[in-house]
């Protein structure tokens, strides 16, 4: 096989990948985002769906907020036998200056957290908030929802470096003949490389097989049970407390004193 026909192969598969990627990304129904200032910090619940066993759900938050200002956010999760399941944590900020290449500016607008849910049924969670520093953050509103995806995308996530670092070698070498035409050989139509004795199937299956593979367990719903817990500690936005697990929503106790900061 060619180099030719190896990167013709690499890069047919990025691109199904990339799209199918994408595909997944799409919400499964239209959801509208909701004002924050509604929900927060006034205990009012809100309610979303999970449409199937092993849905991907998705945490969006949209919002700019004034120069020099953040707002902490807090996101309770209940299940729905109303049992506490999570909490997630995060931050929108804003935040300006100037350095010896002039001044700058930069925004953390946009939150996205997606996190599988092994049941399906109605789930409710309440939503805390913190600005500051105060003088300015008022007036920030920012707009929140939850909704279900058609799939994992972030399985696809290494697959699709892992092509893209082979494609970006390919171009590079390539780039290089050019350049340098009486120096090298057509790198991509030479016969003596390495790939020389390897049969195109060997390759196709060595590249595309796992696509495949991993496209399927993009799409596929698992409903295998989930420790809170153990998925707390792999991942920096959601936390779970054990004692917390012991409150439902309609107890006492179901509050939770978050550590919330800013930039």
């Amino acid at each position: 096989m060619t180099h030719l026909k190896l990167f013709l192969v690499i890069a047919v598969t990025w691109v199904v990948c990339f799209f199918y990627s994408s595909l997944l990304d799409i919400p499964v129904q239209k959801t509208k985002f909701q004002p924050g200032s509604v929900f927060a910090n006034t205990e009012r619940i809100y309610a979303f769906d999970v449409p199937k066993n092993g849905s991907i759900m998705r945490f969006e938050v949209n919002g700019r907020l004034a120069l020099q200002s953040w707002k902490s956010l807090e996101l309770m999760v209940f299940g729905p036998d109303e049992q506490y399941l999570f909490t997630i944590k995060d931050e929108l900020w804003a935040e300006s200056g100037r350095d010896s290449d002039g001044r700058w500016t930069e925004y953390r607008d946009k939150i996205r957290i997606s996190q599988r849910f092994p049941q399906k049924g109605q789930y409710t969670a309440i939503l805390y908030d913190e600005k500051g520093p105060h003088r300015t953050g008022n007036g920030s509103e920012y707009y929140f929802r939850i909704t279900a995806l058609k799939g994992d995308s972030s399985i696809l996530t290494l697959w699709l470096w892992v092509l893209g670092i082979i494609l970006a070698c390919y171009v590079f070498y390539g780039s290089n003949f050019l350049e340098n035409k009486n120096d090298y050989k057509n790198f991509y139509l030479d016969k003596s490389s390495v790939f020389s004795g390897v049969s195109s199937l060997t390759i196709i299956l060595v590249v595309v097989l796992p696509a495949i593979v991993l496209c399927v367990l993009a799409s596929h719903k698992s409903d295998e049970p989930i420790n809170w817990v153990y998925v707390s500690s792999s991942h920096k936005s959601i936390s779970s407390d054990r004692q917390m697990r012991e409150h439902s929503l309609g107890s006492a106790g179901f509050r939770t004193s978050a550590s919330r900061g800013g930039k």
